[in-house]
C-alpha cells in the first residue's frame, strides 16, 4: 500500500479583467491543441493505419509553439490538453474491448465547452493567501490562507458560471489514526428517505432539484425566448448555469454533513454495493440522480479511512426481502413499506429491516467480524426453504 494520500483543495479566484481575459485566451489555445491532436490521430489512422501517441504529439507541440506566435499559454497547460486526448482514446479503446453498446469515439470540442486546464508540475502554488498561476503571477484567492500542507503536485484551473476556481492536489503522508470507537452500523439508501440506519434513524431526502425546479423553469423559459448570438442570451445561459451550480453545491454540502456525522459516531459502516449508473436508466432516473448516492458513498469512504475506520460494501440482492431475525426471504412489492415476517412474526419498517440485513451481511454482531454476504438464487428466493449461508471472510475496498 502507498505511504502517501492525496487531497484536492479548491479555492475561489478573484481576477482582474486583464487576468480573466488572459485565462480565457489560454483556454481557447488549449482547446485548439486538443482539437488539433484529435484531428491528427484520426487522420493518421484513416490514411496510414498508424497510431499516434502522446509522446510524439508533445514533440510536435514544440514545433507548433515555434511556428505559431499566438500559442502563448504555458506549455504545461497545453501538454495537459494532449494528455486529455490520450485519456479519451484509452477510455474509448477500453469501451471497444468490453463491447459496450456505444463505444463513443472522442469528439471535437468548442471553445465555449472547454472549461478547464491543468499544470501537472510539482511546485508551490498556494502561499500567503494567494494562488500562483504560471506566467500570470499570484492571484488573490478565497480560502488560500488555510495551510495546504504536503507537497503540491498539480494545479487545475476551472471556469464556471460563478467565476474561476483553482484546485491544488497535495500529497501527504498517511497518518495512523486510532479509531474513536468500535461501533458498527448498516445503512440502507433510498428515495423516500435518503438513508435509514440499522438503529432506526432516518435522514430525509432533501430533493434539492425539485425545490429549485420553479426557478429553473422560469430561467429556461426566459432563455428560450432570447435571440441566438445576443448578449442577453449569454446572460440567460449564465443564469441557468448558476442555478444548476447552486443545486450541485447544495448536494455536496448535504453529503458532507451526513457523512461526517456518521463517521464521527461509527467506526465500521456497511453499505450496499449499488450500481448507480445502471439504476439511473429506469423510470426513477431523475430521482436517483437528484439523491446523489455516488457522491455520498465517495465522501463516506474517504472520511471513514481518514478517521481510522472502514466502509464495507455488501451485495444488495434481496436485502429488502430478507428477514433480519430469521433470514426468511419473501418478495415484497415496492408499495409495501412494512416488513411483516410470517415465520418469526417480526414487524419493522421496511428500510430499517433492510439496514439490519446489510449490517448482518457485513459484520457479525457479537464480534464485529466480517461475514460473507449471502447470494440467494432466484429459485431459492421464491421457495419457502432457506439454506444456511456460507460463512467466511470477505472484504471490499
Amino acid at each position: 500500500m502507498s505511504e502517501f494520500t492525496y487531497k484536492s483543495v479548491e479555492f475561489k479566484l478573484y481576477l482582474s479583467k486583464e487576468q480573466e481575459a488572459t485565462l480565457n485566451d489560454w483556454l481557447g489555445q488549449c482547446c485548439w491543441v486538443y482539437n488539433k491532436c484529435l484531428e491528427q490521430r484520426r487522420d493518421a489512422w484513416k490514411e496510414h493505419k498508424e497510431s499516434v501517441g502522446a509522446f510524439s504529439q508533445i514533440k510536435m507541440l514544440t514545433r507548433w509553439r515555434l511556428d505559431l506566435d499566438w500559442l502563448t499559454a504555458p506549455v504545461g497547460f497545453q501538454r495537459s490538453a494532449i494528455q486529455r486526448v490520450d485519456r479519451a482514446f484509452k477510455y474509448f479503446f477500453t469501451r471497444v474491448r468490453v463491447k459496450t453498446k456505444k463505444a463513443g469515439y472522442p469528439k471535437f470540442k468548442s471553445r465555449h465547452r472547454y472549461h478547464s486546464m491543468a499544470c501537472v508540475t510539482v511546485g508551490i502554488y498556494v502561499s500567503a493567501g494567494k494562488v500562483r498561476i504560471p506566467n500570470l503571477g499570484k492571484v488573490k484567492a478565497r480560502g488560500a490562507f488555510e495551510l495546504v500542507g504536503g507537497k503540491q503536485k498539480s494545479l487545475h484551473i476551472i471556469r464556471r458560471a460563478s467565476g474561476w476556481y483553482a484546485q491544488v492536489l497535495c500529497e501527504r503522508p498517511k497518518l495512523t489514526v486510532k479509531p474513536v470507537n468500535n461501533k458498527t452500523i448498516g445503512i440502507d439508501l433510498g428515495l423516500a428517505a435518503f438513508l435509514t440506519t440499522s438503529e432506526g434513524e432516518k435522514v430525509e431526502n432533501p430533493r434539492l432539484l425539485r425545490k429549485s425546479a420553479k426557478k429553473l423553469k422560469a430561467a429556461q423559459r426566459a432563455l428560450s425566448r432570447k435571440q441566438k448570438g445576443s448578449n442577453r442570451r449569454k446572460k440567460a445561459v449564465t443564469r441557468v448555469a448558476r442555478l444548476y451550480e447552486r443545486v450541485v453545491r447544495q448536494r455536496k454540502g448535504f453529503c458532507h454533513k451526513v457523512s461526517r456525522d456518521l463517521v464521527n459516531r461509527f467506526n465500521r459502516i456497511a453499505v450496499e454495493n449499488l450500481q448507480v449508473a445502471k439504476m439511473a436508466k429506469g423510470r426513477f432516473a431523475e430521482s436517483i440522480n437528484d439523491v446523489c448516492w455516488s457522491t455520498f458513498l465517495f465522501y463516506l469512504s474517504y472520511k471513514a479511512e481518514n478517521a481510522g475506520g472502514e466502509m464495507v460494501k455488501v451485495d444488495p440482492k434481496y436485502s429488502s426481502q430478507e428477514c433480519p431475525q430469521c433470514g426468511n426471504t419473501r418478495k415484497k412489492e415496492l408499495s409495501e413499506r412494512q416488513h411483516n415476517c410470517s415465520r418469526c412474526h417480526s414487524r419493522l419498517d421496511r428500510d430499517h429491516a433492510a439496514a439490519i440485513v446489510i449490517k448482518n451481511r457485513a459484520f457479525r454482531p457479537e464480534r464485529g467480524e466480517l461475514l460473507r454476504p449471502r447470494l440467494p438464487l432466484a429459485a431459492e428466493a421464491s421457495s419457502k426453504k432457506r439454506k444456511a449461508p456460507i460463512r467466511g471472510t470477505i472484504r471490499e475496498h
